[in-house]
């Protein structure tokens, strides 16, 4: 698949759903598949390409996700993919500290920047709740459910420009 979107923007989580998707449809039957994602890279210009390694177990990955989406149906969801993705790439990457702080901060850096701007939706979550809905323990749970599998098969080919 092909984007002109950065890197770590939505494309590549819709790539992932369909990745997963495809491997537990397909299992058995042509065997494991890989995929390949080509976007721009996060700064700059020129090109990125990575690609997604089959998971084992596909139905165990997509569970958790699964649970999320009918939850998220039910009641707003504590769930922001660029906040989420940051908090988890600060989780593993030990330069940072790799500690939930440092993690929390990260995805609070995303909140502050110039683009940032509050809507309704969050709103909804704010209210009545106890400080920012980026600091709850639903927040960090469904961060990691979402991001911690996909940035775990996630490999950079060698391919950019």
């Amino acid at each position: 698949r092909a984007s002109y979107s950065r890197a770590g923007r939505p494309a590549e989580l819709s790539v992932w759903l369909r990745h997963l998707l495809a491997n537990a449809a397909l299992r058995g039957e042509r065997g494991p598949l890989e995929t390949r994602l080509t976007t721009r890279p996060p700064k700059g210009n020129g090109v990125r390409q990575v690609r997604l390694r089959a998971p084992e177990n596909p139905d165990a990955l997509l569970a958790p996700l699964i649970r999320l989406f009918r939850q998220g149906r039910d009641s707003p969801l504590a769930f922001w993919p660029e906040e989420a993705r940051a908090y988890v790439e600060a989780l593993r990457d030990e330069k940072k500290g790799g500690s939930e702080q440092a993690a929390l901060e990260q995805a609070l850096k995303i909140r502050s920047g110039e683009f940032w701007r509050p809507d309704p939706y969050e709103s909804l979550l704010e209210r009545g709740g106890d400080g920012d809905p980026l600091e709850s323990p639903e927040f960090r749970e469904g961060a990691r459910a979402v991001f911690e599998p996909f940035l775990q098969h996630l490999e950079p080919t060698g391919d950019e420009s």
